[in-house]
Protein backbone atom coordinates (compact mmCIF):
# COMPACT_ATOMS: atom_id res chain seq x y z
CA UNK A 1 0.00 0.00 0.00
CA UNK A 2 3.05 2.74 0.45
CA UNK A 3 3.77 3.08 -3.06
CA UNK A 4 0.20 3.45 -4.21
CA UNK A 5 -0.89 6.59 -1.48
CA UNK A 6 0.38 9.74 -2.13
CA UNK A 7 0.19 13.06 0.51
CA UNK A 8 -1.58 15.94 -0.43
CA UNK A 9 -0.49 19.13 1.45
CA UNK A 10 -0.55 22.80 0.19
CA UNK A 11 -0.37 24.22 3.97
CA UNK A 12 2.79 26.07 5.39
CA UNK A 13 0.46 27.97 8.80
CA UNK A 14 4.05 30.02 8.63
CA UNK A 15 3.36 31.80 5.55
CA UNK A 16 -0.43 32.15 6.13
CA UNK A 17 -1.55 28.99 4.10
CA UNK A 18 -3.21 26.02 6.04
CA UNK A 19 -5.45 23.61 5.21
CA UNK A 20 -8.63 22.81 7.73
CA UNK A 21 -11.45 20.20 6.54
CA UNK A 22 -9.99 19.61 3.27
CA UNK A 23 -10.10 23.12 2.42
CA UNK A 24 -7.31 25.53 1.53
CA UNK A 25 -7.00 29.13 3.77
CA UNK A 26 -5.24 32.19 2.74
CA UNK A 27 -4.84 33.93 6.01
CA UNK A 28 -7.90 33.76 7.34
CA UNK A 29 -9.53 33.92 3.96
CA UNK A 30 -10.84 30.62 1.86
CA UNK A 31 -8.82 30.00 -0.79
CA UNK A 32 -11.82 31.41 -3.54
CA UNK A 33 -11.61 34.65 -1.56
CA UNK A 34 -8.35 35.69 -1.31
CA UNK A 35 -7.33 36.55 -4.53
CA UNK A 36 -6.70 33.55 -6.00
CA UNK A 37 -9.74 33.09 -7.62
CA UNK A 38 -8.72 35.51 -9.98
CA UNK A 39 -5.72 33.74 -11.20
CA UNK A 40 -4.51 34.25 -14.29
CA UNK A 41 -4.08 30.27 -15.40
CA UNK A 42 -5.65 28.65 -13.02
CA UNK A 43 -8.78 30.57 -11.26
CA UNK A 44 -9.62 28.93 -8.11
CA UNK A 45 -13.22 28.99 -7.17
CA UNK A 46 -13.29 26.19 -4.41
CA UNK A 47 -11.30 25.77 -1.61
CA UNK A 48 -12.29 22.46 -1.30
CA UNK A 49 -9.25 20.63 -2.53
CA UNK A 50 -10.99 17.08 -2.84
CA UNK A 51 -13.71 18.54 -5.37
CA UNK A 52 -10.46 19.90 -7.53
CA UNK A 53 -8.54 16.54 -7.31
CA UNK A 54 -11.59 14.23 -8.10
CA UNK A 55 -11.95 16.04 -11.69
CA UNK A 56 -8.23 15.71 -12.36
CA UNK A 57 -7.35 12.44 -11.70
CA UNK A 58 -8.45 8.91 -11.92
CA UNK A 59 -7.74 7.86 -8.76
CA UNK A 60 -10.49 8.14 -5.14
CA UNK A 61 -9.52 11.59 -3.07
CA UNK A 62 -9.14 11.10 0.58
CA UNK A 63 -9.20 13.10 4.06
CA UNK A 64 -7.09 13.70 6.72
CA UNK A 65 -8.65 15.70 9.35
CA UNK A 66 -6.84 17.77 11.77
CA UNK A 67 -8.35 15.98 14.87
CA UNK A 68 -5.96 12.95 13.01
CA UNK A 69 -2.89 15.10 12.29
CA UNK A 70 -2.73 16.41 16.31
CA UNK A 71 -2.65 12.91 17.24
CA UNK A 72 0.45 12.29 15.51
CA UNK A 73 2.61 10.45 12.92
CA UNK A 74 1.57 7.01 14.27
CA UNK A 75 -2.21 8.14 13.73
CA UNK A 76 -1.83 9.92 10.32
CA UNK A 77 -0.51 6.42 8.79
CA UNK A 78 -2.91 4.19 10.26
CA UNK A 79 -5.39 7.11 8.75
CA UNK A 80 -3.32 7.56 5.18
CA UNK A 81 -3.29 3.26 5.09
CA UNK A 82 -7.33 3.42 5.98
CA UNK A 83 -7.57 5.81 3.26
CA UNK A 84 -6.21 3.82 0.44
CA UNK A 85 -7.89 0.92 1.76
CA UNK A 86 -10.85 3.11 0.57
CA UNK A 87 -9.38 3.27 -2.65
CA UNK A 88 -8.11 6.77 -2.54
CA UNK A 89 -4.78 7.39 -3.68
CA UNK A 90 -4.67 11.44 -3.34
CA UNK A 91 -5.19 12.13 0.39
CA UNK A 92 -5.52 15.94 1.62
CA UNK A 93 -3.80 16.28 5.16
CA UNK A 94 -5.71 18.98 7.23
CA UNK A 95 -2.15 21.11 8.53
CA UNK A 96 -3.02 24.25 10.81
CA UNK A 97 -0.01 24.93 12.63
CA UNK A 98 3.98 24.39 11.47
CA UNK A 99 3.63 21.40 14.29
CA UNK A 100 1.45 19.67 12.02
CA UNK A 101 3.72 19.71 9.04
CA UNK A 102 6.81 18.24 10.92
CA UNK A 103 3.93 15.07 12.50
CA UNK A 104 3.18 14.82 8.33
CA UNK A 105 7.04 14.36 7.54
CA UNK A 106 7.19 11.56 9.95
CA UNK A 107 4.45 9.71 8.83
CA UNK A 108 5.56 10.25 5.11
CA UNK A 109 8.76 8.29 5.82
CA UNK A 110 7.86 5.41 3.74
CA UNK A 111 6.26 7.10 0.98
CA UNK A 112 7.64 7.36 -2.59
CA UNK A 113 5.98 10.92 -3.08
CA UNK A 114 4.60 13.88 -1.43
CA UNK A 115 2.79 16.57 -2.95
CA UNK A 116 1.91 20.24 -2.26
CA UNK A 117 3.33 23.38 -0.93
CA UNK A 118 6.90 23.68 0.51
CA UNK A 119 5.97 23.59 4.05
CA UNK A 120 4.99 20.46 4.06
CA UNK A 121 8.63 19.66 3.39
CA UNK A 122 9.81 20.42 7.20
CA UNK A 123 9.04 17.31 8.64
CA UNK A 124 11.05 15.33 5.71
CA UNK A 125 14.90 16.08 7.07
CA UNK A 126 14.57 13.90 10.13
CA UNK A 127 13.48 11.17 7.84
CA UNK A 128 17.09 11.83 6.14
CA UNK A 129 18.64 11.77 9.77
CA UNK A 130 18.58 15.77 9.97
CA UNK A 131 17.79 16.77 13.63
CA UNK A 132 17.06 20.52 15.48
CA UNK A 133 21.09 21.09 16.21
CA UNK A 134 22.26 19.98 13.15
CA UNK A 135 23.83 22.76 11.20
CA UNK A 136 21.80 24.70 8.82
CA UNK A 137 22.37 24.95 5.39
CA UNK A 138 24.92 27.73 4.59
CA UNK A 139 24.69 28.29 1.19
CA UNK A 140 26.94 27.93 -1.60
CA UNK A 141 28.67 31.32 -3.13
CA UNK A 142 28.96 32.21 -6.71
CA UNK A 143 26.21 32.81 -9.15
CA UNK A 144 22.07 31.90 -8.88
CA UNK A 145 19.08 31.63 -9.97
CA UNK A 146 15.90 31.67 -9.29
CA UNK A 147 12.69 30.57 -10.91
CA UNK A 148 9.05 31.34 -10.18
CA UNK A 149 6.42 29.34 -12.02
CA UNK A 150 3.58 30.68 -9.95
CA UNK A 151 1.31 33.52 -11.21
CA UNK A 152 -0.11 34.42 -7.62
CA UNK A 153 -0.93 37.53 -6.52
CA UNK A 154 1.55 37.37 -3.70
CA UNK A 155 4.78 35.83 -6.16
CA UNK A 156 3.71 38.30 -9.13
CA UNK A 157 4.75 40.88 -6.43
CA UNK A 158 7.67 39.13 -5.04
CA UNK A 159 8.73 38.80 -8.72
CA UNK A 160 8.09 42.80 -9.13
CA UNK A 161 10.05 43.60 -6.02
CA UNK A 162 13.07 41.27 -6.76
CA UNK A 163 13.29 42.49 -10.57
CA UNK A 164 13.12 46.19 -9.31
CA UNK A 165 16.60 45.46 -7.69
CA UNK A 166 18.76 42.53 -9.89
CA UNK A 167 18.81 41.38 -13.46
CA UNK A 168 15.56 39.27 -14.23
CA UNK A 169 13.96 37.73 -17.58
CA UNK A 170 10.62 36.21 -17.91
CA UNK A 171 10.99 32.76 -20.12
CA UNK A 172 7.96 31.24 -21.45
CA UNK A 173 7.75 27.45 -20.93
CA UNK A 174 6.81 27.11 -25.04
CA UNK A 175 10.15 29.08 -25.76
CA UNK A 176 12.22 26.32 -23.92
CA UNK A 177 10.30 23.36 -24.85
CA UNK A 178 10.31 24.52 -28.66
CA UNK A 179 14.22 25.19 -27.98
CA UNK A 180 14.23 28.92 -28.33
CA UNK A 181 15.52 29.82 -24.95
CA UNK A 182 18.42 27.28 -23.98
CA UNK A 183 20.96 27.09 -20.76
CA UNK A 184 23.56 28.69 -22.71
Amino acid sequence: LVAHKVIVCPAFPGTGRSVYQGHLFVNDALLSESGMENHPLTPMTDPDLRRWLVPQSAYGVGHVAAQTVFQGATAIKVALDAERLKGNRHIIVDAIRDEDLMEIGRAAKDLKLVTGGSGVALGLPANFGCTPGTPAWQGQPGQAIALSGSCSKATRGQVAYHAERHPAREVAAADIIEGRVTAA
